[in-house]
């Protein structure tokens, strides 16, 4: 009787170790544990003019949305809008070619006045959950702020990321110099930053980040430190929790929901664009970008608390139940 319930307990024991793991959120349960886990993203972003001197540079702020389209490795999976995330990030200086990010720190364009509850340093806020719409093609509404509400409404805050280590870094080679306007020559209803930039890359970018916040389902893991994230202006062989790579900013101004997501303004009262578009009297036209970029992130599965204790349990009766067979 007393091997029979021993042996009981020690499968409860298991079983109830592997459950407590089923609540994870959409992202976490589709982590690769103890390896490399890659991903490819799509997303849009507003341009603003912060110190409003006409062209996008110290002081300016990019804020938007990413739709992380896949999963890429160490398999492939296809997200099907279940991940999206917000980001905010401020260019704080440039070293020649190179421009300089770090978090926001204008009030109203802040990553913790759109996520609240962010940390100060952060710059990136993932949400996953039950797919919602594709956010890339269809407008939730007609400013940034009703795509961030769609995002929040419909998915779980499971991680921020962003600037915690003295070696995190944001940078982006500028390829060529946005401005901001005039520009009489561009089409109606396609304010942009030089107008015609739908071909043009604006910019490549790299960065290397920390883990700042885990919600729910995501503190089952802890981030290997070990993603390796080229700095251009830093040192070399620097490794981070998360790392970008292969990114690139381009026109948006062909995109059928550009003035939506270009459209920040009712996150804070600074110049957009400036520009002035054949047929429209405005100085405050919305203006954006397009990117893409691949990352990557190395989680490592740490047994909760309960299940420890779950799995100790266990393991007393697979010995007690030895114990009473060998006597």
């Amino acid at each position: 009787m007393v091997k029979k319930l021993s042996t009981r307990a020690m499968a409860l024991g298991f079983s109830l170790a592997l459950s407590a793991g089923a609540q994870a959120s959409f992202l976490s349960s589709q982590l690769t544990p103890n390896t490399l886990n890659g991903f490819e993203d799509n997303s849009r972003e507003a341009a603003i003019d912060v110190n409003g001197n006409g062209v996008f540079d110290v002081g300016d702020v990019l804020i938007g949305f990413i739709r992380i389209d896949n999963k890429s490795s160490p398999n492939a999976i296809d997200y099907n809008n279940n991940v999206y995330a917000i980001f905010s990030q401020q260019m704080i200086g440039t070293a020649g070619l190179v421009q300089i990010f770090a978090p926001t720190l204008t009030p109203g364009l802040r990553l913790s006045d759109v996520v609240p509850g962010a940390l100060p340093g952060g710059v990136a806020a993932i949400y996953s959950g039950p797919s919602i719409s594709d956010l890339i093609v269809t407008a939730p509404g007609t400013s940034l702020t009703d795509y961030f509400n769609a995002i929040k409404a419909g998915l779980t805050l499971d991680l921020v990321a962003g600037f915690r280590d003295p070696t995190d870094f944001l940078n982006a080679i500028a390829l060529q110099q946005p401005t901001f306007g005039p520009a009489v020559s561009c089409p109606t209803n396609r304010a942009a930053i030089q107008c015609g930039i739908t071909s043009t890359t604006y910019a490549s970018y790299t960065a290397g980040l920390s883990i700042l916040q885990q919600f729910g389902g995501m503190t089952a893991f802890t981030f290997a430190d070990d993603v390796n994230a080229t700095n251009p202006i830093g040192a070399s062989g620097d490794f981070f929790q998360l790392g970008i790579s292969g990114g690139n900013a381009t026109g948006a101004s062909d995109d059928p929901n550009f003035r939506f997501f270009g459209n920040a303004q009712t996150l804070a009262s600074f110049p957009q664009c400036q520009g002035v578009v054949s047929g429209e009297a405005s100085n405050r036209l919305p203006c954006g970008f397009r990117d893409n970029a691949d990352f990557a992130l190395h989680p490592v599965a740490v047994p909760e608390p309960a299940t420890l204790a779950l799995l100790g349990a266990g393991l007393m009766g697979l010995g007690f139940s030895r114990r009473r067979k060998s006597a």
